[in-house]
């Protein structure tokens, strides 16, 4: 089992356009955690399944989300 995650504040230099003839600084508050897990069926097979949560809280509000990924798979 392999546990993650992160922080990251992005301050953004350049001004973003918000409306017409508006501008803001953009800010962005990035968060992101993550759990995996491998099981070895043999040498050569192997089943896996993650989930990946990312939120990002902006200053501009179109370009904040939530996003939640799950994974499975067998290699």
């Amino acid at each position: 089992m392999t546990l993650g995650g992160g922080y990251m504040n992005l301050d953004f230099t350049q001004p973003v356009q918000v409306g017409l003839g508006q501008t803001t600084r953009r800010n962005d508050d990035l968060l992101t955690a993550n759990i995996s897990l491998v099981y070895n069926w043999t040498a050569w097979l192997r089943t896996y399944a993650s989930y990946n949560y990312q939120t990002n809280d902006s200053t501009v509000s179109s370009l904040s989300f939530d996003e939640n990924r799950f994974t499975v798979g067998v290699g």
